[in-house]
């Protein structure tokens, strides 16, 4: 539905997709994801959705600007010298293209996304 160019997303079914942390990203244990795309822009530069992990470690490396907001669970996101940020829920972060670490999921963790890849 739109209303003067403006896409109403409650009303709108998500695409979804389920998968596994690939075997060269992964730390530790076995995570199941969950992906739910409210919103692509035609540039496809700009997403947002509802994202959500099982418990486990893997290797991250952000090409696109990442606002985070946790709904449910923890984690702790590490960068490469060892700094960590712990988040829970109401946690508001901006993870800034160029990022490499790990995320690790403590207990199972419910993240709203909003993305934006300025490389493409």
């Amino acid at each position: 539905m739109h209303i003067n160019n403006i896409r109403v997303l409650a009303r709108n079914t998500p695409e979804v997709s389920e998968y596994s942390i690939t075997e060269e990203k992964r730390l530790q244990g076995a995570p199941r994801q969950r992906l739910e795309n409210h919103y692509s822009s035609p540039c496809e530069q700009f997403h947002t959705g509802i994202w959500q992990s099982e418990t486990g470690t893997w290797k991250v490396n952000y090409t696109e600007h990442e606002y985070c907001e946790i709904l449910e669970g923890n984690s702790v996101i590490s960068d490469e010298q060892g700094n960590r940020l712990e988040v829970g829920p109401g946690d508001r972060f901006v993870i800034p293209a160029g990022f490499r670490g790990s995320w690790q999921v403590t207990v199972p963790c419910r993240k709203l996304y909003v993305v934006f890849e300025s490389n493409r």
